[in-house]
């Protein structure tokens, strides 16, 4: 298109449409301060990594509370949505999903999730859920069922909150602005054989295993996809994010 016919911005058109409608006495100064957010959120490159904080932040926490609470992904594998407990050590009976909506205060957000730019150690991600300090990573050793027979945290999560599925977990955004697409999942989470090989073992986890001569099999204690409440934490801090841009007014609550 030829620069001299090109269409004006957006931004460009309503800021100068609201500036003509304030001096024509037409708004008064709350709704020029709500159309300006407005239209310069049309054009929102400097508002985008707000949004992108808010969905990693949204992915991260009701990760770690849904682990915690013993569910499992959105994916319907799972009877009731429940992960399964463990035979091999006392596991915590599932208290069903989260219900507690998350703050739409971006500094109370920032309170409950504890998120770091990610190592390279973290693979893909670009964002890493750190509940331990940002630089525990430790090599992976071999370790049996024997390891964890004491622990009581729930399915997956025999440390709890400490346990490698939460502070493992990370978030991969690529493009720019509010137009994004983020990535979750769970990054460098290895045990070791009995030859000294690493090898990943989150998916067969996740699919369970059949049993074979007789022997009972391991039930799938799968953890991807969002789930309805995850998806209903994200709208709200869209909502949030749109509410802000668009009134600059910050969300306390």
């Amino acid at each position: 298109m030829n620069a001299s016919t090109q269409s004006p911005a957006a931004e460009s058109t309503g800021n100068a449409s609201a500036d003509q409608a304030k001096a024509d006495g037409m708004i008064n100064e709350t709704s020029y301060t709500a159309l300006n957010n407005l239209f310069n959120s049309l054009n929102c490159e400097k508002f985008g990594s707000e949004l992108q904080y808010r969905v990693s932040a949204a992915a991260m926490i009701c990760n770690k509370a849904g682990i915690l609470a013993g569910m499992a992904g959105g994916n319907g594998k799972s009877k009731n949505g429940q992960l399964e407990k463990t035979n091999y050590r006392q596991s915590q009976q599932s208290t069903g999903m989260p219900t507690a909506s998350l703050p739409v205060s971006l500094s109370a957000l920032q309170s409950q999730a504890s998120i770091s730019k990610a190592a390279p150690k973290y693979g893909d991600s670009e964002l890493v859920s750190v509940s331990r300090s940002s630089s525990y990573h430790p090599q992976p050793v071999r370790v049996d069922y024997n390891t964890y027979r004491d622990k009581k945290g729930p399915p997956l999560a025999p440390r709890n909150a400490q346990s490698r599925v939460i502070t493992n977990y990370g978030v991969s955004v690529s493009g720019g602005g509010i137009d994004f697409q983020a990535e979750c999942g769970w990054d460098d989470i290895y045990n070791v054989d009995k030859n000294g090989q690493q090898f990943e073992f989150l998916e067969e986890l996740f699919d369970g295993r059949p049993g074979s001569k007789g022997r009972k099999g391991m039930p799938a204690r799968d953890l991807r996809e969002a789930t309805v409440y995850e998806y209903t934490q994200f709208e709200r801090q869209i909502n949030a994010w749109f509410d802000k841009v668009s009134t600059g007014r910050n969300n306390i609550v």
